[in-house]
């Protein structure tokens, strides 16, 4: 079974039809999110967008790939792995929009279905989304590390 996902006018955000008002989850490349470690227009754009996440029931930026992979991929980045964690830690706690790392964008693709007909599931009959959702990411982690 696959959710019904939808783009959101929040770049990179994906929601279900039905969900738009209350369910919400970014995407970025693990590439990209590192150059939002410094001061500059790409932080405050990812702040900015995921400000507008707040408002949302359930909220969450899924970065596709591992801090770990920043140093093995070889790629031009401008921020450390611990730099990286810190960055999610950052945006926790000065958004509340919880930050998941997906090892690749199966895995990611994954998390955010899972969240979507998990809160479909629960909006429909009346459940408390948020302690479900958080007990469904918990399940979707130890699948993505099998």
């Amino acid at each position: 079974m696959r959710a019904c996902l939808a783009q959101l006018p929040v770049s990179g955000s994906f929601s279900y039809a039905g969900g738009r008002e209350f369910f919400s989850v970014k995407r970025i490349p693990l590439a990209q999110f590192s150059t939002c470690v410094g001061e500059g227009e790409q932080r405050e754009a990812l702040f900015e967008d995921l400000r507008r996440m707040r408002h949302y029931d359930f909220a969450r930026l899924v970065v596709v790939g591992d801090a770990s992979q920043l140093i093995e991929s070889g790629l031009p980045v401008q921020a450390t792995p611990a730099e990286v964690q810190g960055l999610a830690a950052v945006i926790d706690v000065h958004t509340r929009v919880p930050v998941v790392f997906a090892g690749n964008e199966s895995a990611a693709m994954t998390f955010i279905e899972g969240w979507a007909m998990l809160a479909a599931r629960l909006r429909a009959f009346g459940g408390d989304s948020e302690t479900a959702l958080l007990a469904h990411e918990r399940l979707c982690a130890q699948e993505a590390d099998e």
